[in-house]
């Protein structure tokens, strides 16, 4: 997708910071950043480590809470960049493996070494959203419809604000369809207008802004007849013959939007 969660963006880094201090260059930039990450395992762990144990760092930075890290849930240890980069980790569900001289992060089946740990996590992180759309029940349906074809960016157009398509009316009506966005004239409505604030005709219901509003309707339909003629686009230049079918105002007939001539039959 075109942007992440500040959040997550912010784990991200995190993460990225951590490592490279930890694999620099510079012996006494590394030296200082090993020390502190070494002291705050050891004063978590307490009397769960012996001396001649190893310090369990890869566990501790990809937040794993087995041999006793379990600890670092309720330990009163002053927050610092390792304890942060460990919450970091087990929130983008990704794993540090500093048990070599180079380090590597891994997440999903993407693995790179600290300096560009940024580009990569973020290549995950719109992987990730861009799954969750797919699978979304009323979204996802278009989304998945352009994902068939793997070689081209429709999706990324899709979800991003610098697109051709037209989404005048996306962040009112479209939350209502997802119950995202409660309207003046529902059951139990306690605002003092309910007419519908595009029309101001009837009461703001959700049948009434889904189907219903004079406004919103015209900007549906030509919303929808854009998406259609980037799917025909496609469709044609991947060499498959499409027809669009055109209604005449006094047809009632319930025709196909267009039809695809597959050699001797036809499909919708």
């Amino acid at each position: 997708m075109a942007v992440t969660p500040l959040v997550e963006d912010a784990d991200i880094w995190t993460v990225a910071r951590g490592t490279q201090l930890l694999s620099s260059e510079d012996n006494v930039v590394a030296q200082v950043a090993w020390c502190p990450l070494r002291d705050t395992i050891i004063s978590g762990l307490g009397h769960n480590i012996q001396p001649n144990d190893d310090i369990p760092v890869d566990a501790f930075l990809s937040g794993d809470n087995s041999g006793g890290l379990c600890r670092f849930r309720h330990h009163s240890t002053r927050a610092n960049i390792w304890t942060r980069a460990r919450h970091a980790t087990s929130r983008l569900n990704c794993r540090i493996d500093a048990s070599d001289d180079e380090i590597l992060i891994s997440a999903e089946d993407v693995s790179s070494v600290p300096a560009k740990t940024v580009k990569s996590l973020r290549l995950v992180s719109r992987e990730r959203w861009t799954a969750k759309l797919l699978g979304a029940p009323v979204q996802g349906r278009v989304a998945r419809g352009l994902d068939l074809d793997k070689t081209t960016k429709d999706v990324a157009r899709l979800t991003s604000n610098r697109t051709s398509l037209s989404f005048n009316a996306w962040s009112y009506w479209g939350k209502l369809r997802t119950n995202g966005l409660a309207v003046r004239g529902a059951p139990g409505s306690i605002a003092p207008d309910k007419l519908c604030r595009h029309c101001r005709q009837k009461q703001e219901t959700t049948s009434h802004v889904v189907s219903g509003c004079r406004v919103h309707l015209p900007e549906m339909t030509g919303r929808h007849d854009r998406i259609q003629d980037v799917l025909v686009a496609l469709l044609w230049s991947l060499g498959v013959e499409t027809t669009t079918n055109s209604r005449a105002e006094d047809d009632d007939r319930a025709v196909p939007d267009f039809t695809v001539n597959l050699g001797t039959r036809e499909s919708l």
